[in-house]
């Protein structure tokens, strides 16, 4: 919908003025204009569909950052065997006391056991919840389209609960209710805090969408942004006095163009919210059940993995800003070269 919208737009020249026969109005612009933005966003659009450099980009920059810090969680430097042993004891009494222990299921990860049962399971217990749903009730009557979703799905999660089955790593999996964490007690302080998602997911409406938004959004939305920054040239200085007639479709990508920064930060704001509530359930309840110096510890392993997510946040919008000013620059180039040769033709 965004090249639809935005890449035909007269007010969004890939170079040079408008003419005076479309100044004023939104009239349709002239092919030589719109053919470059076309070219730029659908080139764009394909080298991050095939290469995801905005997405791995982000990632491997803050893992460059982040990396000793989450070593040093997840390789027992911070928390001693008896504190994790004793975190790992309170997970069900967190669930029991907003009664969602008969709710929530705490699946612990033997190193050693078949990572693909698992995967189906959850598949399996994730279609059980949803089974009421008219039209995924009536495609998969058919045991055959069944057994091939669960596959098809559960090769998807594999990698991500692979980490989780080497310690590396905990998750709570909202369509099987679920919370899944490794059998090793190093990983027990990330205990509390996939419980805390569990929590939010089964008592509020709004952080159920939240855990649903979080992980989409930064995924499929940066590079529609970026997209409409590309295709939208940098507003040019015009007389304030004069009123010209916009399309809303038009204002939306001028802003987005002079704010693509802070739009795709924006865009991992409910992921940032979900991690942080998560965390704070979970230092609370540590705070009331194991003391101040435990929850101290469990804030800062909180706050080391919750600047993961801000610094990827962060970095993906710093490559959006970089990306849309370098199209400018070239843009500017192209211009003053242009304008050269006018003015040698004309001499």
């Amino acid at each position: 919908m965004l090249i639809k919208s935005y890449a035909i737009n007269p007010n969004m020249q890939f170079m040079g003025k408008k003419s005076k026969k479309h100044e004023g109005n939104d009239e349709k612009p002239s092919s030589n204009k719109v053919l470059p933005n076309v070219l730029l966003g659908g080139s764009f659009l394909l080298i991050n569909s095939k290469t995801q450099f905005i997405n791995k980009g982000a990632r491997s920059l803050t893992g460059k950052i982040t990396k000793k810090k989450i070593n040093e969680l997840f390789n027992n430097k911070i928390f001693t065997e008896k504190e994790n042993k004793q975190i790992r004891s309170l997970s069900q009494k967190m669930l029991a006391e907003k009664k969602l222990d008969n709710i929530v299921k705490i699946v612990l990860m033997d190193p050693k056991e078949d990572i693909t049962k698992t995967t189906n399971k959850a598949v399996e217990k994730a279609l059980e919840n949803f089974q009421n749903i008219p039209l995924l009730k009536e495609s998969l009557k058919d045991n055959s389209t069944k057994q091939r979703t669960i596959k098809a799905t559960a090769e998807l999660l594999k990698p991500t609960f692979k980490t989780v089955q080497k310690g590396r790593n905990a998750l709570f999996h909202p369509m099987s209710n679920s919370v899944y964490i490794s059998k090793e007690p190093k990983t027990a302080w990330a205990d509390l805090h996939e419980i805390g998602h569990s929590i939010n997911k089964n008592t509020s409406k709004f952080w159920s969408v939240t855990q649903i938004a979080g992980p989409i959004l930064p995924i499929i939305a940066p590079p529609l942004v970026i997209l409409t920054a590309l295709v939208t040239d940098k507003p040019e200085k015009t007389d304030n006095n004069k009123k010209k007639k916009t399309k809303l479709s038009t204002k939306i990508a001028k802003f987005i163009k002079k704010n693509v920064g802070l739009v795709t930060f924006s865009l991992f704001l409910p992921q940032i919210l979900e991690e942080t509530t998560a965390s704070l359930r979970a230092y609370k309840f540590a705070k009331q059940n194991l003391g101040q110096e435990t929850a101290k510890k469990l804030a800062k392993g909180y706050n080391t993995a919750l600047s993961t997510y801000v610094f990827n946040a962060l970095f993906t919008a710093l490559i959006a800003v970089g990306l849309s000013k370098a199209k400018d620059i070239v843009v500017d180039l192209i211009n003053k070269d242009k304008s050269k040769k006018a003015t040698k033709k004309e001499d």
